[in-house]
């Protein structure tokens, strides 16, 4: 049963409501600003950025003064493909998506290595100062100075930024006339929604690919977003129980399982005991350092009572290793760069601690324990009694049960049912030719 929309968190939060009821009502060039405009919604009211002054201004000037310059080939006709993050991890869940396609059936617009280089992606433009004029004249009519704050200006400038994108965008689609549009994350990117959006009016097929995992709650959290801006004719989803949630907000029938690219199922045996030799520590983002702080603390103790494990130390790419490196200098400790590869560290893990992170999702198909602490404003992936702990005593109690073996492979056993929901599997194709296999079908079917 789909939610009705009332019970959406962009109704329920006034932030979020008054610039949903303002862009709702904006159109330029017969595309709708609210999609696109979305994620900074969702993301200024979660965060609470509290951005410097010369931030902002640097941004101000970026999004008035500069426009995108990609070279985009002349590949008419392809299914396009478009990747906008700098960030490689994501990166290299895209192109494994994609690798079963051919060079042939795919043009794929991959701005990570300008986003890498922002020099390299924007060049100098003159504004169009009556377009300006005529949002700053909207902006006012709304009365958005008290709901925005310190990044009225910010707002107002990327809005104008959106226009001109749609402009740009608009262009390219009509150059390349695409077979069918495929996105890395048309709710979160304004750049994927404005060529969704195009795509959509031109009747064009249009996907989103699932890049993180959702978690179902009570409070509102990032996943809100993915799950409430569902402009894409057809998502991408890894397993049953992002399905379950994204189900609430649309038709099941634009739902399609393919698996996450970046996993197959591991074929590891059981262990029949716990034989902790390694482990790895995973802190999460920057979002949750209140938490994540609080979790130093705790394994600063662990680690000492455990010298005779070793211990990896790593961080989410979106924070500060030195945070926490610094406070770890440990014989038994063993500090891993942010961009080194998860899969890795789980392999050679027997077990690992975590903080609100997605790893602990990942690290279901190792067959691992998955000892998550659980602090205020933690993510929780799973109602999991015999894996969280929130002191040094319940962690040390949590690690000290494992050792029993009933009880290790009770706790094997729930991840192997929780793998099952999360992460579909077919028996025969590898996850990239899932994804050709129902891309191409869908744009055969043409619906």
């Amino acid at each position: 049963m789909i939610l009705k929309e009332k019970d959406l968190w962009s109704e329920k939060i006034p932030f979020i409501k008054k610039l949903k009821d303002f862009y709702s009502k904006i159109e330029y060039k017969r595309i709708n600003l609210w999609p696109i405009m979305a994620n900074e919604c969702y993301t200024y009211y979660k965060s609470q950025e509290d951005r410097g002054f010369k931030e902002i201004l640097g941004l101000i000037i970026r999004f008035i003064f500069f426009k995108e310059d990609l070279k985009v080939e002349k590949a008419k006709g392809k299914i396009l493909v478009s990747y906008f993050m700098n960030r490689e991890d994501h990166h290299e869940l895209v192109k494994k998506a994609i690798s079963a396609f051919s060079e042939k059936e795919i043009f794929f617009m991959d701005a990570y290595e300008y986003k890498r280089n922002p020099l390299k992606m924007y060049k100098p433009k003159i504004p169009n100062f009556y377009l300006l004029f005529s949002i700053w004249l909207k902006f006012k009519r709304s009365d958005l100075k008290k709901t925005l704050g310190r990044y009225y200006w910010l707002f107002l400038a990327r809005t104008y930024q959106r226009f001109c994108q749609i402009v740009y965008f608009k262009k390219i689609i009509d150059r390349l006339e695409p077979k069918a549009y495929v996105a890395f994350c048309s709710p979160a990117f304004g750049e994927e929604a404005i060529m969704t959006l195009i795509c959509k009016e031109k009747g064009i097929l249009t996907f989103s690919m699932q890049h993180g995992f959702y978690r179902e709650g009570h409070t509102f959290g990032p996943e809100a977003l993915l799950a409430e801006n569902s402009i894409p004719d057809y998502f991408l989803l890894w397993g049953d129980k992002t399905s379950d949630i994204q189900k609430k907000y649309v038709d099941q029938s634009r739902i399609i399982l393919v698996g996450n690219p970046k996993y197959s199922r591991l074929n590891r045996k059981t262990k029949t005991k716990f034989d902790p030799k390694k482990a790895t520590i995973f802190f999460g983002n920057n979002s949750f350092n209140k938490g994540n702080l609080e979790l130093l603390e705790i394994v600063k103790v662990f680690i000492q009572n455990h010298p005779e494990i070793s211990f990896n130390v790593t961080v989410h790419p979106m924070n500060d290793a030195n945070l926490f490196f610094e406070l770890l200098k440990f014989k038994n400790v063993k500090f891993i760069q942010k961009d080194f590869p998860v899969q890795n560290l789980l392999e050679e893990s027997n077990f690992i601690i975590l903080y609100s992170t997605s790893v602990a999702m990942e690290a279901l198909n190792y067959k691992i324990p998955i000892l998550e602490y659980h602090g205020n404003d933690s993510l929780r992936f799973w109602d999991g009694k015999n894996d969280s702990f929130t002191n040094v005593e319940e962690l040390e109690n949590l690690f000290l049960k494992l050792k029993n073996p009933r009880e290790y492979k009770k706790l094997i056993d729930f991840y192997e049912k929780e793998l099952e929901k999360i992460f579909y599997f077919d028996p025969k194709k590898s996850v990239p030719e899932v994804y050709y296999d129902k891309i191409t079908n869908i744009i055969k079917r043409g619906v």
